[in-house]
């Protein structure tokens, strides 16, 4: 009985497994926890150091990489996608200071992808998914990032969208995500990088409804920082989207 017992536990154990990753390759999961793509070396040389990656710091005081101060989210909604999320210096502990971060996007089913891990790994780019940023997406800094208003991203080129997929990410080979991106603040102009792991987001998933965010309308918490409304809380841990001008 023994034996047949662990047989039964076993296959169990394997149909969960091939469940689970059913969700996440065939993307029937709509809601997906983002976090910064950790550097497999069997398959990847990449220095990009975190979830997102600014190549010029004018805008950042030089800091240059950035984690998910909390796990981002990435929702799928039919044609749609959004990334979003709380960032801070890479290994930075304080929520203090950092940037809100917001990718909207439309499905690009036409598009192709790039391996970029080390020659001779191979991938499976059929079963990958694309997206093409739209507006609007963005950054709004607080603390030593503050920003006036919203930071324009937009996708460096053209035929290179958001992909998804194992391996998409450029420096391992689980379910991630990657794009260039071009930031625009006024007279700056400088590039960065998205690397991201992915895992289906099981208790969230069947109930999500997800949607592309609408840039919301200002709102400040005590210090005067920017905070959009209904997506982030404030930094100084403030309702979300309060009204400046209540009491």
């Amino acid at each position: 009985m023994v034996p047949r017992l662990a047989s039964v536990l076993f296959l169990l154990m394997m149909l969960g497994l091939a469940w689970t990753q059913s969700l996440d390759l065939d993307f029937n999961c709509d809601t997906f926890v983002a976090t910064n793509a950790v550097v497999d070396p069997a398959v990847s040389n990449s220095q990009i150091g975190g979830a997102v990656t600014i190549h010029d710091g004018t805008l950042t005081g030089n800091i240059r990489n950035f984690e998910f101060a909390i796990d981002g989210r990435f929702t799928i909604n039919s044609t749609t996608a959004t990334l979003s999320g709380q960032l801070r210096p890479s290994g930075a502990t304080s929520l203090a200071h950092g940037y809100y971060f917001v990718l909207n996007m439309n499905l690009a089913p036409d598009a192709s992808g790039r391996n970029m891990l080390n020659a001779g790994v191979s991938v499976d780019q059929s079963s990958w998914m694309f997206f093409s940023i739209a507006a609007p997406s963005y950054l709004i800094g607080y603390g030593d990032f503050n920003s006036a208003g919203p930071i324009s991203i937009n996708q460096l080129v053209t035929s290179l969208p958001f992909q998804i997929g194992l391996g998409a990410n450029g420096k391992n080979l689980h379910l991630g995500a990657s794009v260039a991106i071009d930031i625009t603040a006024g007279p700056y102009h400088v590039t960065g990088d998205v690397n991201i792991d992915l895992a289906c987001d099981l208790a969230v998933h069947e109930s999500s409804s997800s949607s592309s965010y609408e840039l919301p309308s200002s709102s400040d918490d005590d210090s005067g920082v920017f905070c959009p409304a209904d997506i982030f809380e404030c930094p100084d841990g403030s309702s979300v989207g309060r009204d400046p001008n209540s009491n």
